[in-house]
């Protein structure tokens, strides 16, 4: 009975963090990857986990501080336990690894604990896309993915029945 209560009251602290994250947590792999398709023009983090791996208790927290340090990113966490394609899909072999996205592209990885290497990366990504020179407003931008999207559906398809 308090067992009980316990897992109850542990499962309403947990989705009153997850209200008030500016992390969006995933443990499917499909849900993850139509998050990503929606971000690809903006900067993006995720952090791949494991429920039972003692480091990434540590890191949840620095995960979290880093979110509210750069809000320029979405930071994604995404369970490996449960979200198994996932850790295939990016090639996730350790946890915590972090990866590091522009526009939907892979700019950084890291593997292991060390926040303060996370943090340096993220600034070293945020300055390089801030240094660059993009058009003005996103009709290009969206332009061209329509046109990726329209172009390379046969392998999009593809790779969903891989994950089914």
């Amino acid at each position: 009975m308090i067992a009980r209560k316990s897992f109850k009251l542990f499962n309403l602290q947990s989705q009153v963090q997850n209200y008030f994250s500016k992390v969006a947590a995933f443990s499917d792999f499909k849900q993850s990857k139509t998050y990503l398709d929606k971000l690809k023009p903006r900067l993006a983090v995720i952090y791949f986990h494991s429920s039972w791996n003692p480091l990434c208790e540590k890191q949840d927290k620095d995960f979290e501080q880093l979110s509210n340090k750069f809000q320029e990113y979405q930071f994604i966490s995404i369970d490996t336990d449960k979200a198994i394609l996932a850790r295939k899909y990016f090639g996730v072999k350790v946890e915590p690894e972090y990866l590091l996205l522009f526009q939907g592209q892979e700019m950084k990885r890291q593997t292991g604990q060390n926040a303060q290497k996370l943090e340096e990366k993220l600034k070293q990504v945020k300055d390089y896309v801030s240094s660059c020179e993009f058009p003005k407003g996103t009709d290009q931008y969206e332009e061209f993915h329509e046109q990726f999207r329209t172009e390379y559906k046969e392998l999009d398809e593809e790779i969903d029945e891989w994950v089914r």
